[in-house]
């Protein structure tokens, strides 16, 4: 009688099934983790964005608040440097959240940020906007307008970005994950909420009339070099020396920046016996309170006889044109 081993293929195959169930419960345990491993770093990129735009308009927003709130306080020129450098800056934080990437489990949350930072962008350039209205035309209704509406969108981000910190603390609360988020940005100062009325700031906007764009170029002084040594009837009379040349002071008293200056000498001979002579600088620029001095060398002045000299800075729209000239008739002394 023959003996015959008992089949263990079935056995085998089952363990070869059990093995394989086995890897694929590692695999995809494996792929699983490394897919929430690479969703948390993608959060963590994105979230270090939002940090670092958010520190970026917190700061934005205490100057903003300053001018806001201090009006009477800021020069014109200031002011209005300050929005500008604002904007910039908002310019690039907004940039930075609206390329940043945004990981599928926040996704529905970072409109909230998104919003926030263009609201708040659109807020400071229609700040700007406005008060170059408002500060030479306070009752432009256009200037209003635009106030109203660049505080309303301060506020609109206000709220925005504070809907997204709640909501990515209860994101984070739900993982369990520590806080990530933690400063918060706000505009409208609720401690001065009025200083955020558009009538209102419009109203404080008027009473400031020294704000308003003041254009004043002023010939401030005029030195002869060599200088006068005494009079003769009333008039200076300057010694002779082998050159005569005039320094002129030309300063910007006005509150706005002024570029290309033209700064002319006319030099005239009392007796007519030479044609007047000119001559002419341009002063590239000038900020408010700025002075430059010039040299006009080598004038043709006659001994022994007398001269008008005539200094003018020229400003188209000049405030106070009556600053902008000097005149003064002086005795070139003989060389004998």
């Amino acid at each position: 009688m023959s003996y015959f081993p008992p089949a263990v293929r079935p056995r085998r195959r089952r363990r070869v099934l059990i093995v394989l169930s086995v890897l694929t419960i590692v695999v995809v345990a494996v792929a699983f983790a490394m897919e929430r491993g690479n969703d948390e770093r993608a959060l963590d990129r994105y979230l270090e964005v939002v940090r670092e735009a958010s520190a970026a308009y917190s700061a934005l927003a205490t100057d903003v608040q300053g001018i806001v709130t201090g009006l009477e306080k800021i020069e014109r020129s200031v002011m209005i440097g300050r929005l500008e450098d604002a904007i910039v800056a908002a310019s690039e934080a907004d940039a930075l959240l609206q390329e940043a990437e945004v990981p599928a489990s926040v996704g529905g949350l970072a409109g909230f940020a998104v919003a926030a930072s263009s609201s708040w962008r659109e807020g400071i350039t229609g700040i700007h906007a406005a008060l170059l209205i408002l500060l030479d035309e306070p009752t432009d209704p256009q200037g209003s307008a635009l106030l109203e509406q660049a505080l309303l969108d301060l506020e609109v981000g206000d709220r925005a970005y504070e809907h997204f910190q709640a909501a990515i603390q209860e994101f984070e609360a739900q993982e369990d994950v520590s806080p990530r988020i933690t400063a918060g940005v706000h505009f409208v100062a609720a401690s001065d909420a009025a200083a955020y009325d558009a009538a209102l700031m419009t109203g404080r906007i008027a009473a400031l009339r020294e704000l308003s764009a003041r254009h004043d170029m002023a010939v401030s002084s005029v030195r002869f070099d060599p200088e006068a040594a005494g009079e003769r009837e009333g008039i200076p009379v300057v010694p002779f020396s082998p050159t005569f040349q005039v320094q002129v002071t030309v300063t910007n008293r006005g509150n706005e920046p002024e570029q290309a200056i033209p700064v002319s000498l006319v030099l005239i001979q009392s007796d007519g016996s030479l044609p007047p002579f000119t001559d002419s600088r341009t002063v590239e620029a000038l900020n408010p309170g700025e002075a430059t001095t010039l040299t006009f060398d080598r004038l043709p002045v006659v001994a022994g006889e007398f001269h008008e000299i005539v200094v003018r800075a020229e400003l188209d729209g000049d405030d106070d044109p009556t600053s902008n000239e000097f005149r003064q008739v002086f005795y070139r002394n003989d060389s004998t």
